[in-house]
């Protein structure tokens, strides 16, 4: 199985649970900063300087919304790291949402 057919999955298998899950983290990825927000209500809790990653650490019974936004579409390099696997994508950044469900911990570069 590809890389990228392995990362569809565990993807689409976040989004397909994402109902069960018990709380859900929302990220948004930006050129120069990193937002965290209520996922209900789309408040921002906490912004940050995107400076070269960003590692979140999704729990079990967790999903995360990961939201890539760049102001031009160009493709981030992220790893998810599951059970002691890696995985290495490049995912497109320009308004793009993918969805995980944990346990997993998620980085994105920024280059």
């Amino acid at each position: 199985m590809n890389n990228k057919l392995k990362l569809s999955a565990l993807l689409l298998g976040g989004a397909l649970s994402l109902n069960a899950q018990t709380d859900t983290t929302c990220t948004m990825v930006r050129n120069t900063d990193i937002l965290e927000f209520d996922f209900k209500t789309s408040k921002v809790t906490n912004k940050y300087v995107f400076e070269d990653s960003l590692d979140v650490y999704v729990e079990a019974n967790e999903v995360l919304c990961l939201h890539l936004y760049t102001e031009k579409r160009k493709k981030l390099k992220v790893v998810t790291v599951h059970d002691g696997h890696f995985h290495e994508d490049f995912l497109q950044s320009k308004d793009n949402v993918y969805y995980v469900d944990g346990p997993v911990h998620v980085i994105v570069f920024k280059k």
